[in-house]
């Protein structure tokens, strides 16, 4: 299955919290097929998580690729591509039901509607 995502981006540096979350940045529990990629995210590394969390979206498991989804959405965010991020958060709950993805998916949304705000007054 091909998605159409488009390729990621140097990422600059994080702009989410760390904090272990369920469904979040850090993946727990024991689905996890890629057990390193927490502790890449968590010490900056963010170039190799991403990586091993783009092999897992079309896992099997639909939690697993839910979760993939949702931390591709993380990354996009943190490369400042709002729209991919949309993208990731949206399949991850349409698709694969990740609860936690609905909520991001809301912020996310919002997050663009107050940048496109901002440059419609800036006249940009």
């Amino acid at each position: 299955r091909q998605h159409r995502h488009a390729p990621l981006q140097r990422i600059q540096g994080p702009a989410v919290s760390l904090e272990p979350r369920n469904g979040g940045i850090v993946i727990h529990g024991n689905d996890q097929p890629v057990p390193e990629t927490p502790r890449l995210a968590q010490t900056g590394d963010w170039d190799a998580a991403a990586s091993l969390w783009q092999q897992e979206i079309d896992h099997p498991k639909g939690k697993v690729a839910g979760r993939a989804h949702y931390n591709m959405a993380v990354i996009n965010e943190i490369n400042g591509n709002l729209d991919e991020a949309i993208e990731w958060a949206r399949e991850s709950y349409a698709t694969y039901g990740t609860r936690e993805a609905l909520q991001y998916l809301r912020i996310l949304q919002n997050r663009r509607a107050q940048q496109e705000q901002l440059m419609a007054e800036l006249n940009w």
